[in-house]
């Protein structure tokens, strides 16, 4: 009787392991994303301003205004572009291919990122 429980128990995660690996999704990797623009704008999750970046206010990741990456962020900003808080889904994070930041949005096109966060 104790192995048939130990087989059923063999059995159970082999067939569970089956159905998840072959139903789950791969999880792209920062080096498969690169820079495309399509998926870290499908990212996208909150509109701000530099005000509420550099002060930390609604955004709750504040930057270091001296932080020369930021300068060059900020630098390719023109009148009428939008800034967005981007994050990489979930199961990103899990597979340690997490990534998070700011872009910069002209006319539905991403101009350049800024990244706060990466696993």
């Amino acid at each position: 009787m104790k192995h048939a429980s130990t087989l059923f128990s063999l059995l159970l995660t082999v067939s569970c392991c089956a159905v998840v690996s072959c139903h789950a999704k791969p999880v792209p990797t920062r080096a498969e994303i690169g820079s495309d623009d399509a998926v870290i704008l499908r990212w996208k999750r909150k509109k701000v301003t530099l005000d509420e970046i550099e002060t930390a206010v609604k955004v709750g990741v504040a930057v270091n205004p001296g932080d020369p990456n930021w300068k060059r962020f900020k630098a390719q900003l023109l009148p009428g572009d939008e800034i967005w808080m981007f994050r990489s889904p979930g199961p990103t994070w899990a597979a340690k291919a997490g990534w998070q930041g700011y872009a910069i949005v002209r006319h539905e096109k991403l101009v350049e990122t800024y990244t706060t966060l990466e696993n």
